[in-house]
């Protein structure tokens, strides 16, 4: 992502985790050539990749769909790999 739409997507993703009382949030692009989801706004302070078909924020990058989930954990999508990545 640009530094332009890279300081955009950090204030949102601030506002939103103010707004939602969240301890970290990400934002995810897709990356269409590599057929992949990655995000430089995140907790890590670096780039995180993963598969376009990969857990909820890869179901809704595919599927367009907008849901809302109140337990991640016991959701079938949901993927550990990204908390692991972030330390989270």
């Amino acid at each position: 992502a640009d530094l332009g739409v890279e300081r955009v997507l950090k204030h949102i993703m601030q506002e939103a985790k103010a707004l939602v009382g969240a301890e970290v949030a990400s934002a995810f692009l897709v990356d269409h050539v590599r057929d992949e989801l990655f995000s430089t706004v995140n907790s890590t302070g670096s780039e995180i990749r993963i598969p376009l078909n990969v857990g909820i924020a890869g179901h809704v990058a595919a599927t367009g769909e907008q849901v809302i989930i109140y337990n991640t954990y016991s959701d079938a999508r949901f993927d550990r790999s990204v908390d692991k990545k972030t330390g989270f």
